[in-house]
Parts: structure tokens; C-alpha cells; sequence
């Protein structure tokens, strides 16, 4: 079989849009001191504890226990869920307020980075607006160059985060302590009731392809 010459073209292409999340995984921190107490009854008590903060399903991520020196059980137990934005008023305040005698609750970190599903669904539509404007460069090269037939030979796609999230057109940190989520009102703190203060993050996301097309070189088509 002969080998074919092909002409090639190499062009890139970047385009980029915006992820919202006006969701945070949130991250609480339990500390218990108990004296016999079943660890299923207390695991019981503290998921109903954290139901009654914010409604949404919580899941335990790290349980460990220990005899302290008074002979006290000692558990430490952390859990997250997905939080909507409205649901953080007031968080560390709520959250101090569960605890009782031997048992605190602490919010240990408040992560406003989107979540996986949201990432693939923006770059599947990055890579279709990519898709599309391969179509229109093909579709123009064959109207200027008749006869070539020009086709996609290989797509590489890069994908890039740009390391920067706003909220309210000002850069804000994508994950915050506890000690960086203050116990606010956000209709107190300047926006409009419902829209609890702005407090949605953006991110900007990019992602940018190198595509060759390919053509058989003139006199060869007919091979």
C-alpha cells in the first residue's frame, strides 16, 4: 500500500465561560465526652443534631475515639454535607448552640468550590462551543480551497482553571476556616431579601484545543 502525502494545518482554539456555585460543602467538627454511652446512640443523636442545623443530607467522614485520663470515651467525629448559601446564616452561632454538657459542635470549613457534576457539565459545553468552531474553520477552508476535502486529523484538548473566583465582582477565597465565616445576616449585610447578600462564587474556567486538519496533497486525491 502506498503512503498517501497529506497537507496539514495546525489550529488552536480557546473559549471559556463561567461555573457558579452558590453551594458549599461545609465540614463540622463534634467533640464528645461520654460515660457508657452507646457509640450507634450517639452517632444517631449527632446526625439528628446536624439535620435539625440544615436539612440535607449529612455524611460522616472521620470517627475516632479514645479514653481520656478522667476515663471519659472521647470521640471526635467530623461530617459534611452540601449547603446552600441560605443555609449558612448564622452557621457557627447555630451549630455552638447544639451543644450540651460533654458534647460541642464546630464549624470546621466552609469549601464554596463547585462540585465534580458541575465541572464536567461546563466542560462538555466548553468542548461543543471547540466542536463548533472546528465545523465553521472546516466549513471555510473547503469554500476557500475547492477540492481539498480538509478534515479533522486529531483533537488535543487542554483544560485550564483560572485561579480566580468572584463574588460580586471582588476576588474572594474559594474555602474558608471557621473562624473566616462570621455569624452574618446577609440581608443585614447589604443585599436584598432572598438574595442573602450576593454571597454566589464564580470561577472562571477555560479550555483550549490544538486541532490538525488534514488534506491529500494535489495529484495524490485519486490514489
Amino acid at each position: 500500500m502506498k503512503h498517501i502525502p497529506m497537507d496539514d494545518i495546525n489550529l488552536s482554539f480557546t473559549v471559556e465561560d463561567w461555573i457558579n456555585s452558590n453551594t458549599a460543602e461545609v465540614t463540622m467538627t463534634v467533640n464528645a465526652s461520654t460515660e457508657g454511652q452507646d457509640g450507634l446512640d450517639l452517632r444517631t443523636e449527632i446526625k439528628e443534631a446536624l439535620e435539625s442545623l440544615v436539612d440535607t443530607e449529612w455524611r460522616f467522614i472521620d470517627i475516632s475515639r479514645n479514653t481520656g485520663r478522667s476515663g471519659l470515651e472521647e470521640w471526635n467525629v467530623m461530617a459534611q454535607a452540601r449547603v446552600e448559601e441560605k443555609d449558612l446564616n448564622n452557621l457557627p452561632s447555630r451549630a455552638k448552640e447544639l451543644g450540651r454538657k460533654g458534647l460541642q459542635y464546630r464549624v470546621g470549613n466552609v469549601d464554596f468550590t463547585p462540585t465534580k457534576e458541575q465541572f464536567e457539565d461546563l466542560y462538555r459545553d466548553l468542548r461543543s462551543k471547540i466542536n463548533g468552531l472546528i465545523s465553521e474553520e472546516l466549513s471555510t477552508l473547503n469554500t476557500e480551497l475547492p477540492g481539498r476535502k480538509w478534515r479533522v486529523g486529531a483533537i488535543n484538548y487542554n483544560f485550564g482553571q483560572m485561579p480566580m473566583a468572584h463574588a460580586r465582582g471582588a476576588p474572594v477565597m474559594m474555602a474558608m476556616s471557621a473562624s473566616a465565616v462570621p455569624d452574618m445576616d446577609f440581608e443585614d449585610a447589604g443585599g436584598a431579601p432572598g438574595d442573602f447578600g450576593g454571597f454566589e462564587v464564580s470561577q472562571k474556567i477555560e479550555l483550549s484545543a490544538t486541532v490538525t486538519v488534514s488534506s491529500v496533497v494535489d495529484g495524490f486525491a485519486n490514489l
